[in-house]
């Protein structure tokens, strides 16, 4: 396996901590009614907490199936509550996670094909 460029490191990096820069504003937003209080604040689902797991692998009245999403809002509610910070925490660290995958990925796949085409 080879390593990638020093500079890839840097940019990863980068498009993690500018996107959570970008989106940290959220962390002091209230929950929305748009979707919040249907997918969390009113959700019998995510509110049963971890003694009933029976709603999770079924489509709510919305239409929904979300078994991994919930399972992350119970969570979020059992150790904060109904805390929206932790939330918004929570979805800005995914989304910078994923931003830093987006950098990631391509490097590491024009490295692979380099290799495969290349050969020593």
């Amino acid at each position: 396996m080879t390593s990638l460029p020093k500079y890839t490191s840097s940019i990863i990096l980068a498009f993690g901590a500018l996107t959570f820069l970008l989106f940290s504003k959220t962390l002091h937003f209230e929950f929305l009614y748009w979707d919040d209080h249907v997918q969390i604040v009113r959700n019998p689902i995510v509110l049963s907490g971890f003694s009933d797991f029976s709603g999770l692998f079924s489509i709510n009245e919305n239409m929904r199936f979300m078994p991994v999403t919930w399972i992350l809002c119970k969570s979020l509610i059992a150790i904060f509550g109904l805390d929206h910070a932790a939330f918004h925490l929570a979805n800005i660290s995914l989304h910078a996670f994923n931003s830093a995958m987006l950098a990631y990925i391509p490097q590491g796949l024009s490295n692979q094909f380099a290799l495969g085409c290349n050969p020593r």
